[in-house]
C-alpha cells in the first residue's frame, strides 16, 4: 500500500481501542457510532494484512504486531498534533529558527525589539542575522534565508512579495571645520 493511499485516521482509532481495550469505549471516546470504529479496524486490519487484537473476554487484546507498532503510532500521532497545535496561531509553542538577512544596522534598529517580542510571545522561537548580499538575494540560491530585511530600492526584488515595515532617512553629522 501507498502512503497517499492511506487514511491517517485508522491510526487514530488504533490509538483509541489501544487505549481503552474495547471498541465501544474507543468509539464513546472518538465520538463515533461502534459500527464504524469496527469498520475503521477492518480497514486497518486489511492494510497492514494482520490482525491487531483478538478478543479475550471482554476486552481487545493487542497482538504482538500492535505491541510492536504502537510506540511509533503514539509518536506519529503526537507529532500530527503539534503541527495541527502550531499551525493554529499557537505561536508560544512554534519550535524554530528563523534566518533573517539584513544589514547590520538593520539589526541594531530592530533587531532588539524583535528578540524581545519573541521572548515574550514565543520563547521557543531563535534567530540567525545573517549578511545581506546582492548576488544572494533570493530563495533559489538561499533556501535557508526565512524573510529578508533591507533598505528599498536597495536590491532588485522582482517576484518577491515586499512590505515596508519603516521609514528612515540619513542624516550626516560632521565638526564645522570638516566643511571647509
Amino acid at each position: 500500500m501507498k502512503m497517499r493511499d492511506f487514511d491517517i485516521n485508522l491510526l487514530v482509532t488504533l490509538e483509541a481501542i489501544w487505549a481503552t481495550r474495547n471498541v465501544s469505549n474507543a468509539a464513546k471516546t472518538l465520538n463515533l457510532a461502534q459500527s464504524t470504529v469496527s469498520a475503521a479496524l477492518n480497514r486497518l486490519r486489511q492494510a497492514l494484512g494482520a490482525e491487531l487484537f483478538t478478543w479475550s473476554g471482554g476486552e481487545m487484546v493487542p497482538t504482538p504486531l500492535a505491541e510492536q507498532i504502537m510506540p511509533d503510532v503514539a509518536h506519529l500521532l503526537n507529532g500530527v498534533r503539534t503541527v495541527l497545535t502550531k499551525s493554529l496561531g499557537q505561536v508560544d509553542t512554534v519550535e524554530r529558527r528563523l534566518v533573517i538577512a539584513t544589514a547590520d544596522f538593520v539589526v541594531a534598529l530592530l533587531g532588539g525589539s524583535l528578540l524581545m517580542r519573541a521572548a515574550k510571545e514565543a520563547p521557543q522561537l531563535s534567530f540567525d542575522f545573517v549578511g545581506m548580499r546582492p548576488k544572494f538575494i533570493n530563495r533559489t540560491t538561499r533556501p535557508d534565508i526565512d524573510l529578508f530585511v533591507f533598505p528599498a530600492k536597495a536590491l532588485r526584488t522582482s517576484g518577491m512579495e515586499q512590505v515596508s515595515l519603516y521609514r528612515d532617512s540619513y542624516v550626516c553629522i560632521t565638526s564645522g571645520d570638516e566643511l571647509k
